[in-house]
């Protein structure tokens, strides 16, 4: 494994040679959840930069599924020293300790707020600036799926870049676990066509699959069923709100599926020691979701023009 380098803020230095890199991987949060099994296939061929964004925690931060502390970048050095990665971050705030609103999990998984959207300018400039200060031959941008309002911004600051040939699009975990989630998402942005047949149906689905991952499970058997319905009434309002028939955008976009079962030990190792992270969302390491989050196979899409 290729020896990591220290976290730092920022891109090359004026006068410094141009940093060459296999790929870079876009990350809202210090996190490898989604990718983790392609960056060691990845390493085989160059260097591997992942560039996190909200990585500011001026705050300590814990509501329902959210956990938004300092020790994060303890947790980044241990993953990296794992994978063999080189990390670095643009110290722009997480949404929790930007703006209050969002320790709603209904706002936090809502729309960016006018505040946010107004920041979009200033945060492209910056994963731009940085971009042009180094070379790789390919990007990895999140596609937002679960809507987490930082994914949402990472996304959408990423605009400059969606239609390079370079560029291609991970299905963001642990949300992309989420039944109906990923293909809700998928359609919303014109990849997949179709408008998800039943809505109520998949409702039930969304509900009964969530209700078994560990923001539910984790919760005390109590009160339990009561967190369950808000849940599913969050959950129904997500899907209503995300269902879109497709439009095609005169583009054509292609799965390009990883088989990591060869790398998925080092993925799996690695990501338990996000500690303050995948116990949120993981009930354990023989648990089912984590085998599926943890599995053999990473989900990529790439855009091409139609013929």
């Amino acid at each position: 494994m290729k020896n990591v380098q220290t976290i730092v803020h920022g891109g090359s230095r004026v006068g410094t040679p141009v940093q060459v890199y296999r790929a870079v991987i876009l990350s809202p949060h210090w996190d490898v959840f989604s990718a983790g099994g392609h960056m060691v296939h990845l390493q085989k061929e160059g260097r591997v930069l992942v560039l996190n964004l909200f990585t500011g925690y001026p705050e300590n931060v814990k509501a329902w599924g959210v956990v938004a502390q300092n020790n994060r970048d303890a947790e980044e050095r241990a993953v990296a020293a794992k994978l063999g990665f080189e990390s670095r971050t643009l110290g722009e705030k997480d949404a929790v300790c930007r703006e209050s609103t969002y320790r709603a999990p209904s706002r936090l998984f809502g729309d960016p707020l006018p505040s946010d959207i107004a920041r979009l300018p200033a945060l492209k400039a910056h994963i731009n600036d940085f971009l042009s200060r180094i070379s790789f031959e390919s990007l990895y941008i999140p596609l937002a799926v679960g809507w987490h309002v930082d994914h949402q911004m990472a996304h959408m600051a990423a605009e400059d870049w969606w239609d390079d040939p370079r560029t291609l699009f991970y299905e963001d975990m642990p949300y992309a676990l989420v039944p109906n989630f990923t293909i809700y998402r998928l359609r919303e942005l014109g990849i997949l066509p179709g408008t998800g047949g039943s809505l109520w149906g998949a409702v039930l689905r969304t509900g009964v699959g969530f209700s078994g991952m560990a923001p539910i499970q984790n919760i005390n058997v109590s009160v339990r069923w009561g967190a369950g319905l808000v849940a599913g009434l969050f959950l129904a309002r997500q899907l209503a709100k995300h269902r879109r028939r497709w439009i095609s955008r005169g583009h054509r976009w292609d799965p390009v599926v990883e088989h990591i079962s060869d790398t998925a030990h080092c993925k799996r190792e690695a990501a338990f020691r996000y500690a303050s992270q995948v116990g949120e969302y993981f009930r354990g390491r023989e648990g089912t979701p984590t085998a599926a989050v943890l599995g053999n196979i990473e989900r990529f899409w790439e855009k091409t023009k139609d013929p």
